[in-house]
């Protein structure tokens, strides 16, 4: 008789059940004396052995070197599997400046089956620019097995982080450092360029809070005294109080 995975058999006595771990069989109502009167043998699904892989040829050069990075899934069980998609995203942005790739982008390959003893591959060139140790982005694959009882399984599979290690001599590796400190110098001109927009911004407002200021000074000041009339004289008839033009008698 055979049992699905998670079935769980009950006896109140011990020893009862006894688990077998080398034979994966369990046995019921055993004693010192006397046969077992039940043997359960269980056969768990385990997951089906399939292989990923990601490596890079050669993995070390000098500068300038081409690499042939391949992602390899292969299938080392006696089953098949479905709905294989594997999907590799290559490297990180911060290589961007320092590795060529091509074809250039995340790089996928499907496959509807994959039968025991096949294999699928999918592979690109990988060019350094400058020295140093790259480390590759994982590929991840996920894939689909039935079970003998029709039960579906999705798998997740991925590499491990593939290195490319690139070498460098005194001159190419201060190219290196130029190139790499490169998309980090445009930052420095940020200052540069602020601080007389900054300035120009200052200035005109503080002209236009003095000229505020003016206008407020003028608005509330007291008005000016009002110009002073001339009048003009009276006729002078000959009457008046001068005395050597007294009036007549």
């Amino acid at each position: 008789m055979s049992f699905q995975p998670g079935t769980i058999l009950y006896s109140p006595l011990f020893p009862n059940p006894v688990y077998n771990n080398a034979t994966s069989t369990y046995y019921l109502n055993v004693t010192s004396s006397s046969q077992p009167d039940f043997v359960a043998n269980f056969n768990y699904p385990f997951a089906p052995d399939i292989v990923i892989q990601k490596t890079s040829t050669p993995a070390s050069g000098p500068v300038g070197t081409t690499h042939i990075v391949v992602v390899t899934i292969q299938n080392l069980d006696n089953v098949t599997v479905t709905s294989l998609n594997a999907n590799d995203p290559q490297t990180t942005s911060n290589y961007a400046q320092t590795l060529q790739l091509s074809p250039n982008g995340a790089q996928a390959i499907q496959a509807a089956i994959l039968t025991p003893g096949n294999s699928v591959t999918l592979s690109y060139t990988v060019t350094t620019v400058s020295s140093g140790v790259y480390v590759l982005s994982p590929a991840i694959a996920s894939l689909l097995w039935t079970a003998p009882n029709g039960t579906k399984i999705t798998y997740t599979i991925s590499t491990d982080p593939t290195e490319i290690t690139s070498l460098a001599g005194p001159i190419t590796q201060f190219t290196r450092t130029f190139t790499d400190f490169q998309p980090y110098s445009y930052l420095l001109l940020i200052p540069l360029l602020l601080t007389p927009v900054i300035e120009t911004y200052r200035l005109v407002k503080r002209r236009a809070r003095r000229k505020k200021e003016k206008e407020m000074q003028s608005f509330y000041a007291a008005p000016p005294p009002p110009p002073q009339q001339n009048l003009p004289k009276a006729p002078d008839t000959g009457t008046g109080s001068n005395p050597n033009n007294p009036p007549p008698s």
